[in-house]
């Protein structure tokens, strides 16, 4: 929007933005018709009942209760040291300044449910290939190519540390080259369907 107008006595974000909407009257001079913000559908919904603020504030509660809810599902799978370690791993990455941004929390919330997922899986003794296509799928969609490795990374942490001591090593090193080619599936065959559905619909170009 500053490309269009000056306007140096509005500084909150909210503000700018409504400001933006009612006064703009240039078209945008780029359009990514690559993208979708998939997670803004859901973000809208938060919009009816706040405004910038209180949405990131609720984005945060969200995202610190799905974080309790994993680390006390992987409280109940796993050692004591292998919970205070995992833990340790988030403070280092700082995830209560993490939850604050909209554009990062997505890629952190299929994390936390795709690992959850996956654990309640294995301990309903079923296949968890299918939930790795699922979450491939998910990232595609939601993150805006922020940190997917994420989403993938920590379910696959989460299946090691079930396996046995006792497990072959080469059969699990395939079992985790199959989800990821599973993930990749998952991720890649959403984007190019986003990619048909702009091509057969809009005028965007990809």
């Amino acid at each position: 929007p500053s490309a269009h107008y000056v306007m140096d006595t509005v500084t909150h974000a909210g503000k700018l933005l409504e400001y933006s909407m009612s006064q703009q009257v240039k078209e945008p001079e780029l359009v990514y018709g690559r993208y979708w913000h998939g997670s803004m559908f859901a973000y809208k919904l938060l919009f009816v009942i706040g405004n910038l603020s209180d949405v990131r504030w609720i984005n945060f509660l969200i995202c610190t209760f799905t974080m309790f809810a994993f680390s006390i599902c992987f409280y109940k799978h796993f050692q004591p040291m292998d919970f205070y370690l995992t833990l340790l791993s988030l403070i280092f990455v700082n995830y209560y300044m993490i939850f604050h941004s909209m554009q990062f929390t997505p890629a952190f919330l299929i994390a936390f449910f795709g690992a959850m997922a996956v654990l309640k899986r294995i301990e309903m003794k079923k296949e968890v290939v299918s939930t790795f296509l699922i979450i491939g799928a998910c990232t595609a969609y939601f993150d805006l190519l922020t940190v997917p490795a994420l989403t993938v990374g920590l379910p696959m942490i989460c299946w090691v540390l079930k396996q046995n001591s006792t497990s072959d090593f080469k059969a699990d090193l395939k079992q985790l080259i199959q989800f990821g080619a599973v993930w990749i599936c998952g991720f890649i065959g959403t984007w190019t369907f986003k990619w048909l559905l702009i091509y057969c619909f809009t005028d965007y170009s990809i």
